[in-house]
């Protein structure tokens, strides 16, 4: 069955809530969207969840910080009823890297290499892993292993101790945001892997040390407590497939995951792309790089797929202020109906949307200023909420596809009554006659079109449901 929790949003600002997920001193507006699943990552630095920030240098208070930064989003997420929340738990600051040498050797470069991170600082120590001798073993912990433990262990007995052993909702551990994306492994952060196979070994490590934690913290409410994969995003290299061969060997011996983190994008080029180009993009590329491959992991590919970031169109280029604008609300509604339905297509469990990025990175965005101020797409609010009423509470049986008409299937789980989502997949626009009465064709807009013997409806790519 489809449930809330199958949508999903990254949380920029101060605290999600189950309406809506609130941007820096907005004001909840999206009266009619339930969003299930809230993930912690990329917010603000004032307000950041990562390890750079809650523990910018040893000696800090890491209770303290978590109580500032983590209790509010918590507590948003517990009023709203929230099902699960996602909690990327790394990236390292420098201080972590730097334990075994003088104070003068810095983590940080001058010149990034290869690129600078958009969080902790621009630290280059927040896309670097530690080497496996750094790391050391369960049996002879390193440096790196007992500062990562010491934070998780803090992490997880904070959320724990807040809600006295009886946590009421999902919390879903990640080790790192994208491992494979943003990489340093050119040896200019001391202490570092040096190789993508060994970074991909550390961060296998961090995972292992995190499901110790999840194991043996006593009087923890194991039942709420999960670890997902390190969301990976495409393209599936070097690093990719020896993480997962390392975690596939884990998760055969002792079910190290409870989930497979995946995250996806269609990007923008140079020469824009058009709407239906961007999600012919997504089908045909971006996701498929890891349908592709999971087989040859099958531990892995038995665990739910949580697809912790997507969107359509990203672009980071000078002009990512400009590109919501380039596609539109008719485009960007059918690109964000078309991200729910193909999740589902692609066997999703969850999916969590990233599209409150104050640059105004991508197309489907609910943040509309640049000011500061939160406007809300009320095209989108509303496709979104028609969306989530057609699904939540029904199973999906399932899609056809005939003469690039796609026809999907989804049962009403207490009815027993079957609907069926339909669009068009290649392009074009057609005119279906009906054979049915009594039924109505609702667009993800809420237009609903009363359907006799004999009448028509008009099918192009954006999904209309017929009940």
């Amino acid at each position: 069955m489809i449930r809330s929790d199958y949508f999903g949003i990254n949380a920029y600002g101060v605290a999600p809530s189950r309406r809506f997920a609130a941007g820096v001193n907005a004001t909840p507006t999206l009266s009619t969207s339930t969003f299930g699943t809230v993930r912690l990552w990329d917010s603000p630095t004032i307000l950041s969840t990562r390890w750079c920030d809650v523990q910018p240098t040893a000696s800090a208070n890491i209770e303290a910080n978590l109580r500032a930064r983590l209790d509010p989003k918590l507590d948003a997420a517990a009023r709203a009823n929230a099902s699960r929340v996602v909690i990327v738990v790394g990236h390292a600051a420098p201080w972590v890297f730097t334990q075994t040498r003088s104070p003068s050797t810095s983590a940080t470069a001058t010149v990034p290499q290869p690129a600078a991170p958009w969080f902790c600082g621009g630290q280059q120590s927040a896309i670097a892993m530690p080497s496996t001798s750094y790391l050391g073993t369960a049996a002879a912990p390193g440096p790196a292993w007992k500062a990562w433990s010491h934070y998780v262990g803090a992490l997880v007995n904070h959320i724990n101790a807040k809600y006295q052993g009886k946590v009421p909702f999902e919390v879903a551990l990640q080790s790192v945001n994208e491992p494979n994306g943003l990489l340093n492994v050119t040896g200019r952060v001391p202490n570092s892997a040096t190789t993508k196979a060994e970074a991909a070994a550390s961060t296998a490590t961090y995972d292992a040390i995190i499901r110790w934690n999840l194991t043996t913290t006593p009087g923890l409410d194991r039942a709420h407590f999960k670890l997902f994969t390190a969301p990976l995003t495409s393209p599936v290299g070097l690093f990719s497939t020896r993480y997962l061969a390392l975690a596939q060997a884990a998760q055969m011996k002792s079910h190290r995951y409870d989930g497979f983190s995946l995250q996806t994008y269609s990007k923008q080029s140079a020469v824009p792309l058009s709407a239906r180009q961007l999600v012919t993009l997504y089908n045909t590329g971006k996701i498929q790089a890891f349908t592709r491959v999971l087989p040859r992991y099958p531990a892995l590919d038995a665990l739910p797929r949580h697809q912790t970031e997507t969107n359509h169109g990203l672009t980071l280029s000078a002009t990512a202020t400009t590109q919501p604008l380039r596609l539109s609300p008719a485009d960007q509604n059918m690109m964000l109906s078309r991200l729910i339905i193909d999740g589902l297509r692609w066997n999703l469990a969850s999916q969590s949307l990233y599209t409150i990025n104050p640059s105004l990175q991508f197309p489907i965005n609910l943040r509309t200023q640049t000011d500061g101020t939160l406007e809300v797409d009320p095209t989108l609010v509303r496709s979104l909420a028609v969306m989530q009423r057609w699904l939540i509470g029904s199973s999906f049986e399932g899609c056809v596809v005939r003469s690039g008409i796609v026809s999907c299937t989804v049962r009403n789980t207490i009815s027993g009554r079957a609907n069926r989502i339909m669009y068009v997949d290649d392009g074009s626009t057609r005119l279906i006659p009906v054979q049915l009465s009594n039924h109505t064709a609702e667009h993800v807009s809420g237009a609903v079109q009363q359907l006799t013997r004999g009448s028509t409806i008009l099918l192009d790519g954006t999904p209309r449901l017929i009940s």
